[in-house]
């Protein structure tokens, strides 16, 4: 990793003092791997720094030439590197602050799937339904909103799961069941609608449909995801996610966002 670095830094001559920055921070990545386990919050945040310090360069070098450009396409790879080896000692390990949302986001995913295959059963939902994505626009929502065959269901039974561990928990964000898509039918965040785009983003984030790197929770289908970023609107947070399976089959993932442990 450092020889790349430097092997970069050499092609660039000077960047500045982010790319000394970016130097001094890459060599520590392997030391603070190394810690993550006994350690989790406190190095969740210095990787998030080293990341933002490697885009920082990467942002830089995407606005020069093919060479730079090329060079750039490195350091993404350093990021995901890093960011990887931290995501994979987090499967197997993590201290007893995360392992906590660990246990609360597993409880929460199971309910679901029962939900779900309740349905099914009874005969309120189909299969079909319940992986439905054909999403209809809400019209004159914005940021937009859409509704599919399963979203009202999903209003009259989610909230017990999802609203309950916000509640619960000072210091979550966020409990949502995402479906692969990024669909969110029923989010904790369903404040009435104020026509304020600014003030909706945030405040009615339900029946949304979410691109951000938040959609890797609902995609993976690893035992446990977590992920240390900072959100849109500039907090710093957790993303831990467990997949959720109906009639075997992989619908989505339980999200649950939350702030680190002070």
């Amino acid at each position: 990793m450092r020889k790349e670095v430097d092997v970069a830094t050499d092609k660039v001559k000077v960047v500045g003092e982010e790319v000394k920055e970016f130097i001094n921070n890459a060599a520590k990545i392997e030391e603070q791997i190394e810690n993550i386990a006994k350690n989790s919050d406190k190095n969740s945040e210095q990787l998030l720094n080293i990341k933002t310090s490697i885009a920082n360069i990467s942002e830089q070098l995407e606005s020069g030439t093919k060479e730079m450009k090329e060079i750039s396409g490195q350091t993404q790879e350093i990021i995901n590197s890093a960011e990887g080896a931290h995501e994979r000692v987090c499967e197997f390990s993590m201290d007893e602050y995360n392992e906590k949302m660990y246990g609360i986001c597993l409880d929460a995913k199971r309910k679901i799937e029962q939900i779900f295959e309740g349905a099914i059963e009874k005969g309120e939902l189909s299969v079909e339904d319940v992986f439905d994505t054909n999403y209809k626009p809400i019209v004159n929502t914005n940021p937009q909103k859409y509704t599919n065959r399963y979203d009202s269901y999903a209003d009259k039974t989610f909230p017990a799961v999802v609203d309950k561990i916000k509640n619960e928990n000072k210091n979550v964000l966020y409990s949502v069941a995402m479906q692969k898509s990024g669909y969110i039918s029923t989010h904790n965040a369903r404040a009435p609608l104020s026509g304020d785009y600014e003030k909706d983003l945030f405040g009615n984030r339900t029946k949304r449909i979410f691109t951000d790197r938040g959609l890797r929770g609902a995609n993976h289908e690893k035992r446990v995801l977590l992920q240390t970023y900072k959100r849109e609107d500039g907090v710093i947070m957790h993303d831990i996610s467990i997949p959720i399976y109906v009639k075997g089959r992989h619908w989505g993932g339980y999200r649950i966002g939350y702030l680190p442990q002070k």
